[in-house]
């Protein structure tokens, strides 16, 4: 299961200026950056917030469905995204997406039945 891949950069900028993150720190960024919005961030081109130039590997999930070899860190590589599909599609039997959790669990129990029979109903009858 994985995040829808833009609202995972949205909230893993915003997590990333908790102030909660940043208690017993030694280097503490400005306050300005803890106020940032992330749609200015972009449309201001804010190197922070480009994709592509190498700045957020860690949050890519084609860096996860690539590989580990160096060309899959270079996110702005169609050979890189190639070989993700390429993964995504020979690799894995489905690959869900959170923000469509009930859509993605009704997919799992028919394509994975051994491992997810009843999950919907599982998790309807637990609502937290």
């Amino acid at each position: 299961m994985v995040r829808e891949p833009v609202d995972r950069l949205v909230s893993n900028f915003y997590f990333e200026r908790s102030s909660r993150r940043w208690i017993n720190r030694e280097v503490i960024p400005p306050p300005s950056w803890f106020t940032k919005n992330f749609d200015k961030c972009v449309l201001s081109k804010d190197p922070e917030c480009l994709l592509g130039g190498g700045l957020h590997q860690q949050e890519m999930q084609l860096t996860y469905f690539c590989g580990s070899t160096s060309m899959c860190f270079n996110t702005s590589s169609r050979e890189a995204l190639q070989r993700a599909k390429e993964n995504v599609e020979h690799r894995y039997s489905v690959v869900g997406v959170a923000e469509q959790f009930n859509s993605s669990l009704a997919v799992l129990e028919k394509y994975l039945p051994g491992w997810f029979r009843g999950a919907s109903n599982l998790f309807l009858a637990n609502p937290k």
